[in-house]
């Protein structure tokens, strides 16, 4: 009997330390996790640390090369969190403070050029869509030397500019809001976007009021799947991506 206790004792001590704020980072199910996204023109890899309000470290992420996002999210507290985004030992520059939810994921869009840089952290719906024929679409732009654009999702076939734009007229560091669409958007921004299941669709930038793409991207897309279109800097031009908001 005393040994149960003594069982007991152990199992319950250790809950404590990993699930209730101990000296873990909680449980994996419970704990924030962040991915990601470098589009930090002309630098690869890069990484991101964490601090909280007193300056602690929160943890590290895994390198994103460019264009891309980490392999790996990185596990943190439930709590205010400022990032640094660093390439190599050498850091590029510190974004602001947000707060990390439990029993929540959020990416990291990075982007920019010296002197004028950004980072934008988003909640990610990571559920499944409750509209079995549409897919749940939003849009960050992180190109600082890329105009205010317009951005078409249209099946690949025929593909090309056509109709109208599901965003408009989105600029440099924002997430596409109301403002950039005639269509509803939820509390995370997301806008509903007819789609049919196992699909090619072709992503498709141009400068604000021009049919002339600057950027493009094709990807097999599905319905009651959340995606972030990501416009960045990419050289002299500019680049996009569709990312699935699950991970």
């Amino acid at each position: 009997m005393k040994g149960l206790v003594r069982l007991l004792a152990v199992v319950f001590s250790a809950y404590a330390l990993t699930g209730c704020g101990g000296a873990g980072f909680g449980t994996l199910g419970q704990s924030p996790k962040v991915r990601v996204f470098n589009g930090v023109d002309n630098q690869s890899p890069i990484t991101v640390t964490y601090a909280d309000a007193s300056g602690n470290p929160l943890g590290t992420s895994k390198p994103a090369t460019f264009a891309e996002i980490s392999s790996q999210d990185v596990i943190i507290k439930n709590t205010n969190a400022t990032p640094t985004i660093q390439a190599g030992a050498a850091s590029l520059f510190k974004g602001g403070s947000s707060l990390y939810r439990v029993n929540a994921r959020y990416s990291l869009y990075t982007g920019g050029v010296p002197g004028n840089y950004v980072a934008i952290v988003l909640n990610d719906d990571v559920q499944e869509g409750t509209t079995a024929t549409s897919m749940d679409v939003r849009a960050v732009h992180l190109g600082a030397n890329t105009t205010a654009v317009d951005i078409y999702i249209v099946p690949a076939s025929p593909g090309g500019v056509s109709g109208a734009s599901l965003f408009s007229s989105l600029t440099f560091g924002h997430v596409a809001a109301a403002a950039n669409t005639t269509t509803a958007l939820d509390s995370n921004d997301y806008a509903l976007l007819a789609a049919t299941s196992n699909t090619l669709y072709e992503v498709i930038v141009t400068a604000h009021n021009s049919t002339v793409p600057i950027a493009t991207t094709t990807s097999i897309l599905n319905p009651t799947v959340y995606y972030t279109v990501v416009v960045y800097d990419s050289g002299n031009g500019t680049g996009v991506q569709i990312l699935s908001d699950r991970h």
